[in-house]
């Protein structure tokens, strides 16, 4: 373990000494942004970097030694994940203290892993206790006395015991009997926010988005300070239809943490909802600026453009994805549906033909297909592409069909 750690220290001062491209000129924000991208994407060493960076800027926040722990932590430089994760702890008292006990878990030191744990359990960022048990820096841990002593007490409230047995009962899809349930648990309760959030869980597998919306309200209201809170109220507006509502939700949380980054796609599928293309590209683009391969972002802005009849900017997009992967049908299909729009039937029909030889039964693709081959002139290949549409399930091919083949 100490040899890892030697290594590990060595291999930073280097990269620190010779520079992570794009660190230097950058405000304590984008080095945050930049930090926990890396450690999502598993490059430690960067990630390290750039949260040191940012540390530099603003020496008193928390979350920037608590992520920097955490790079530590996977990089198994664990000495110095545990000097993090004090540091965290002593600006915001027991925010670390999981991952400090995990941390000493991992050097052996099981008195003081327990020692943390139960300081964890005792605190209100406690985490279930099937998520602990689940923890792999556990497995040892488990067989001794010290565990199973500390589990013979009573860590959780009535409120998150009942979200237990909801757990259980979505588990096994009994969706009205949790409703049931915590319809009788709430009204009984004192400080019921986390009975509201479990039902606004089970509201929106049942669907009904409005009362899990509502559900979300009254948590906040009670509990205005989870940023998690704020993040399914805007899931739950979304899928009701309150695009606005679900803009503002999640632009308050992403105010108070910038790297989380699925929310900035979320937001742009708002906005995109309200046709407000360009903060919807410019929330697609922020996320790739972080994440510059994700093809299923690329995908989203190219056709961001498309709809915004900004076709050019759009092929940007869709040629980028076909050079990260030249083996997805919905690459050329985005391609061809492009160059149909800009009239390049040619290659539209090139495009739309090597998707179809990735994915045969694609009803949409042969009609898009369709009307390439009809505007290039060949009428007879785009009835024999609308028949095959139809054929597979595209409605729209009735209509051509219809209007231009006997």
């Amino acid at each position: 373990m100490q040899r890892i750690n030697k290594v590990g220290k060595l291999i930073y001062i280097l990269l620190f000494l010779i520079g992570v491209p794009g660190l230097n000129a950058q405000n304590p924000d984008e080095l945050y942004c930049n930090g926990v991208a890396s450690l999502q994407s598993e490059n430690y060493v960067e990630s390290i970097n750039y949260l040191t960076s940012a540390i530099q800027y603003e020496p008193n926040n928390a979350l920037l030694y608590l992520k920097r722990g955490e790079a530590h932590y996977k990089s198994g430089t664990y000495d110095d994940a545990l000097t993090d994760f004090r540091e965290a702890s002593q600006l915001d008292e027991n925010s670390a203290d999981f991952w400090i006990s995990k941390t000493y878990a991992m050097l052996g030191n099981q008195e003081q892993s327990l020692i943390y744990l139960k300081k964890h359990l005792s605190s209100g960022y406690h985490l279930k206790e099937k998520t602990i048990k689940k923890d792999d820096a556990f497995n040892d841990l488990q067989y001794s006395d010290g565990w199973h002593n500390l589990w013979q007490e009573e860590w959780y409230t009535e409120e998150e015991m009942t979200e237990d047995e909801v757990d259980y009962l979505m588990k096994k899809e009994l969706y009205l009997d949790a409703i049931t349930l915590l319809d009788e648990k709430i009204s009984a309760s004192e400080n019921p926010h986390k009975l509201h959030a479990c039902r606004a869980r089970v509201n929106m597998k049942l669907g009904n988005f409005k009362g899990a919306a509502a559900d979300w309200e009254n948590a906040i209201d009670i509990e205005r300070k989870i940023p998690g809170y704020y993040i399914e109220r805007g899931r739950a507006y979304y899928e009701a239809g309150k695009f606005r509502n679900s803009i503002d939700d999640f632009t308050r949380v992403l105010r108070q943490d910038p790297a989380l980054f699925t929310l900035y796609i979320e937001r742009a599928n708002a906005y995109a909802r309200l046709k407000e293309f360009t903060p919807a590209i410019r929330d697609v683009v922020t996320y790739l600026k972080y994440f510059e391969n994700d093809q299923d972002a690329i995908a989203l802005c190219g056709n961001l453009h498309y709809t915004n009849e900004n076709y050019i900017e759009a092929l940007k997009y869709f040629n980028r994805n076909l050079k990260l992967d030249n083996t997805k049908a919905v690459h050329y299909k985005d391609r061809g549906k492009t160059y149909l729009k800009t009239g390049i039937y040619k290659f539209a029909i090139n495009d739309l033909s090597m998707a179809l030889d990735l994915s045969p039964y694609d009803g949409e693709t042969y009609l898009y297909k369709g009307i390439a081959r009809f505007e290039s002139g060949d009428k007879e290949g785009a009835c024999s592409d609308w028949s095959k549409a139809r054929k597979y399930g595209e409605m729209k091919a009735v209509e051509y069909l219809l209007e231009n083949c006997e």
